[in-house]
């Protein structure tokens, strides 16, 4: 983070941050890109949940 907000100072003098707001930021950025879990099976029955999720959504808007 030290060597960014170096960068970043040399970029832009008039920038005023600090490490803390660039460790924040980052922080959002990794919770945005998280992979979310889709399960493979259900009560023992393999499922495909896009293939679901596609459906409800023609239902919905149809």
């Amino acid at each position: 983070m030290e060597d960014l907000q170096v960068k970043l100072k040399l970029s832009f003098p008039n920038l005023n941050i600090t490490r803390r707001h660039l460790g924040r930021d980052n922080n959002i950025t990794l919770k945005i890109t998280r992979i979310r879990h889709e399960p493979n099976k259900r009560y023992g029955k393999d499922i495909d949940i896009n293939e679901k999720l596609k459906r409800t959504d023609m239902l919905f808007y149809n």
